[in-house]
């Protein structure tokens, strides 16, 4: 079974037993079953789900992925407002090589964080990503 675990949960707000959005990617020529990108799933629950390589592909593995979403508002003494939009996509650790996989779900994590000048609001969601790799044929000389 593999847990994904959000660093420092004292300092952010989530919520076991809410629902959260899997998040999903494929890398290659391959599909997942049972389940789709931004399906919400009950956070704290295990799930299986299924990497199937399409023609001419195998399947390479699993690797988490975090998708963090920051919205940075800043107040100016003018008066001015600005509100800036960041998205990052991680992917991390080593491949697990299993086609199929047990998982728990992860609740959705926000953090407040107060910063010079602004105030950031950051989303994070959990999810997976099945690597493909191509079937090589074979390299046969003539002579």
């Amino acid at each position: 079974m593999v847990m994904l675990a959000a660093c420092g949960l004292a300092a952010q707000k989530a919520i076991a037993g809410s629902w959260s959005p899997l998040i999903l990617f494929t890398n290659g020529s391959g599909c997942i079953s049972n389940y789709r990108n931004g399906q919400m799933l009950q956070a704290g629950q295990s799930f299986y789900m299924l990497a199937a390589p399409r023609q001419g592909s195998v399947f390479a593995g699993w690797q988490q992925v975090k998708k963090a979403i920051e919205v940075k508002t800043v107040h100016y003494p003018s008066g001015v407002t600005v509100i800036t939009t960041n998205t990052v996509i991680s992917v991390a650790g080593k491949p697990n090589c299993k086609p199929w996989m047990e998982f728990i779900m992860q609740p959705v994590t926000v953090r407040n964080v107060e910063d010079n000048p602004g105030n950031s609001i950051i989303t994070e969601y959990h999810g997976w990503q099945a690597n493909f790799a191509p079937v090589l044929a074979p390299v046969y000389k003539r002579w």
